[in-house]
């Protein structure tokens, strides 16, 4: 039995920590403002868009040509979130630790 939860618990753990390993990376890169900074800028099409109605005389309205932003936050993403800050609170003091003893044993 305990055979089969060591194949089970082994590569669901190594799974868990390369999943954390790419989200913290990614985070660290910039990768989601970048995404963000991409969704608020307004497209070529909307400032075409713009200039055909300011030329045009018609009534000006900025919800007319920012594309609406669909969002998925519930539960689950929210205890995901939370998950992976604790997640990353504890291997930032388990590193702490570990690096802190490799420098004592070397002095």
């Amino acid at each position: 039995m305990k055979t089969k939860l060591k194949k089970l618990i082994k590569p669901s753990f190594f799974i868990l920590v390369l999943m954390f390993i790419t989200v913290y990376i990614m985070s660290l890169t910039g990768y989601y403002s970048t995404i963000e900074n991409k969704n608020n800028t307004l497209t070529a099409e909307a400032i075409e868009r713009f200039e055909r109605d300011i030329l045009n005389g018609e009534k000006i309205n900025a919800e007319n040509y920012l594309v609406e932003k669909k969002t998925y936050d519930n539960l689950l993403s929210r205890t995901g979130i939370k998950i992976g800050n604790l997640i990353e609170l504890l291997f930032d003091k388990m590193m702490h630790f570990i690096l802190s003893e490799i420098e004592g044993a070397i002095r």
